[in-house]
């Protein structure tokens, strides 16, 4: 009956700003997205929760909640022509088609972003909250910088790494990455599951307490224990890191998931079935855990299919947090790794050859905090095939390197960019300035 309810009050005609609370003093903003997927209104019934209990004198800066997709919140589709999370790329923002449905939303809300962040009074923090289609666990999905960790670690639920470097256009992506600001994702399970409201009703609230809008002891008084609910939610995940791996996209309508698999589920190269498309069986491509398996009413060519995930130790994060800190190590890791170059006119950027650069490539870029702009994943191979060609790869390094130095070094053998270069930038958050992306960022 409470579901019922709540989605009879999602379907109601939702204004662009929510609700908003200027509060007495002087701080932080921190902006709340719900309902960027029309079919995904459990943020906004979220946050309308939250709003009741605010007022003025409770805390300090301010507090606004925006409404994503009007059109299709109203009608409780996904998207209408395109979705809205892809579309937050410059060539959309900056030159939108106003006859398109959901660019129309993209302009309202990108100048509705832009006020709440021109009458800030202090560090901005954004919050998009999201539904999954299959049961899952909640999760929060962030760009991989220091200052995001250190906020979204306060929440306890698992962290996804790397969505950005899969999908072009997510609005956290955008507001972290091009804007500067502190932002993450957080799905809180299925979309008719009404425990996803109570889900990001705490998890508003954790971004009260973990933005410092309001102090501790008033998120505790008005909400409990927040933080022991969101990990309640997320069980045996709860604190644990994960990367993106692989993305499966859909090629037809008929796209079909495996109905015994589910989100977290192990999977093993070449031997797990996941999903049906066009008539072929797709196994998974690399071990690891399944994630967001695309069980929508409708699916669309070039949506989202299945990710597959791979946990991230703790070590390595420290580790990584140590790397990113030196400038030092950046300024040298062009004259210490081979294959690699600084990018004429981006400062910050590195090319890298993959034919000299073989072995771990993602994984040490990610460790010294590279976003990962333009590369080409390997297809799957089996294992005694990959090590053949792994083997191949370093002999063949190994010449091209000595070539290179017989005819004067490296960088006069590789004097220029190519299309097959990989292109990585650093994660500007860490450096306390947003990255501007170039005219080329699309992936390879």
């Amino acid at each position: 009956m409470a579901l019922t309810a709540d989605r009879d009050r999602a379907r109601r005609v939702w204004p662009r700003v929510v609700g908003s609370i200027r509060f007495d003093a002087p701080g932080p903003t921190l902006v709340v997205f719900g309902g960027v997927h029309g079919n995904e209104p459990s943020g906004l019934l979220a946050a309308e929760r939250v709003l009741e209990a605010l007022h003025p004198a409770m805390g300090r800066g301010c507090v606004m909640v925006l409404a994503g997709n009007l059109a299709a919140l109203n009608t409780g589709a996904r998207y209408l022509d395109d979705d809205l999370n892809r579309l937050f790329r410059t060539e959309c923002i900056e030159e939108p088609d106003l006859d398109h449905a959901d660019q129309r939303e993209l302009r309202e809300l990108v100048e509705a972003f832009g006020r709440a962040r021109a009458q800030a009074r202090g560090e901005l923090f954004a919050v998009d909250l999201h539904t999954t289609s299959a049961p899952a666990p909640p999760f929060i999905g962030m760009e991989d910088t220091l200052p995001a960790r250190r906020f979204a670690e306060r929440f306890g639920l698992p962290l996804i790494l790397g969505l950005e470097e899969e999908l072009r256009g997510l609005l956290f992506d955008y507001a972290a990455a091009r804007l500067g600001h502190v932002a993450m994702v957080i799905e809180a399970g299925q979309h008719d599951d009404p425990g996803s409201v109570d889900v990001h009703e705490a998890a508003i609230w954790g971004a009260l307490d973990a933005s410092a809008v309001l102090d501790r002891e008033t998120v505790r008084r008005r909400a409990g224990d927040w933080s022991a609910r969101l990990r309640a939610a997320a069980g045996p995940l709860a604190g644990r890191v994960f990367d993106v791996r692989h993305r499966e996209p859909v090629v037809t309508p008929e796209f079909e998931m495996a109905p015994e698999l589910g989100a977290f589920d192990r999977v093993v190269a070449g031997r797990t079935p996941v999903a049906i498309d066009a008539g072929r069986t797709i196994c998974a491509p690399v071990s690891g855990m399944l994630f967001m398996p695309n069980h929508q009413e409708q699916r669309r060519p070039g949506d989202d299919g299945f990710f597959v995930v791979r946990e991230v130790g703790r070590t390595w994060l420290h580790l990584s947090a140590m790397l990113r800190s030196s400038e030092r190590l950046h300024a040298w890791w062009p004259m210490l790794l081979p294959g690699v170059r600084r990018r004429a006119g981006r400062p910050g950027e590195l090319v890298v050859a993959p034919e000299i650069a073989v072995v771990l490539r993602r994984r040490f870029f990610h460790l010294a905090g590279y976003r990962l702009v333009r590369w080409q994943p390997p297809p799957y191979e089996p294992r005694t095939r990959r090590l053949a060609r792994l083997a191949a790869a370093i002999v063949g390094a190994a010449w091209r390197m000595a070539s290179g130095a017989v005819r004067g070094g490296e960088r006069r053998a590789l004097p220029a960019e190519r299309t097959s270069d990989w292109i990585v930038a650093r994660r500007h958050l860490d450096t306390g300035g947003p990255w501007t992306p170039g005219p080329d960022t699309l992936r390879a």
